[in-house]
């Protein structure tokens, strides 16, 4: 691979994660909506968030705790 095209690939992927973290930023968000909409705890939409993307409490924990 040359140098132009492995920088080409490396962007590619870098913007593949980008949109990849958007998206579940804005899954993370919809979960807290909804839970506190229900009058639910933060513990619910973390249990939410580790169903949805397998993370451990502390990761779901954290990424909930910037919507909440």
């Amino acid at each position: 691979m040359t140098k132009v095209g492995r920088i080409i690939y490396e962007e590619k992927i870098a913007y593949g994660k980008e949109v990849e973290e958007m998206q579940i930023e804005k899954v993370v968000s919809g979960v807290v909506s909804y839970w506190k909409s229900k009058a639910g705890s933060m513990l619910d939409a973390v249990e939410q968030v580790m169903a949805i993307y397998g993370y451990e409490e502390n990761e779901a924990k954290r990424k909930v705790e910037q919507y909440w």
